[in-house]
């Protein structure tokens, strides 16, 4: 009988390629070529490493964010936390700029004259964090700073978080 259901056996569990199938049906050992079909696209997984390490860069970038709305603002955004942790930093931020309302956090730190501790902030004011979100994104999170940052004490807008 030719076919039929094949069993992988692993060689090397370093990089877990199957190397040596099984038929369950007849027991025959077939060797499969180190270049086949079998082996994943390495070129394909660079991409993901990287957006794995944007995401923990950014999710860093926020909790210190986060951390100094806590400390000078006394301000705690549990929903933006609930998010960040259900759907992860950067799905988060993009969540909050494709609503049409403004957030209740975004409002708060506004009244607080911090809009430097916001998403929106963040990714038009600090270039590298631009990256994980499209032009759109990044249009409209300008749009927001812009229209708020007029009514907001500007002298305050220039300080670093952290800074008196």
């Amino acid at each position: 009988m030719r076919g039929g259901f094949w069993r992988f056996f692993y060689l090397d569990p370093g990089f877990g390629f199957p190397l040596l199938h099984c038929s369950l049906i007849t027991g025959r050992f077939k060797v499969k070529d180190m270049i086949s079909a079998d082996l994943p696209n390495m070129q394909e997984s660079e991409p993901e490493i990287r957006r794995e390490e944007l995401e923990r860069a950014f999710k860093a970038r926020l909790k210190e964010a986060i951390r100094a709305s806590v400390k000078e603002c006394r301000y705690t955004p549990h929903a933006f936390m609930d998010m960040i942790a259900k759907h992860g930093a950067i799905e988060a931020a993009r969540m909050l700029l494709h609503t049409r309302a403004i957030s209740d956090g975004f409002m708060k730190l506004w009244e607080m004259r911090r809009l430097d501790l916001t998403v929106e902030w963040i990714i038009v004011r600090e270039p590298e964090w631009a990256e994980p979100f499209t032009r759109e994104e990044q249009r409209i999170a300008r749009q927001r700073l812009d229209e708020y940052e007029k009514t907001a004490n500007p002298w305050r807008l220039t300080v670093a978080p952290g800074e008196p």
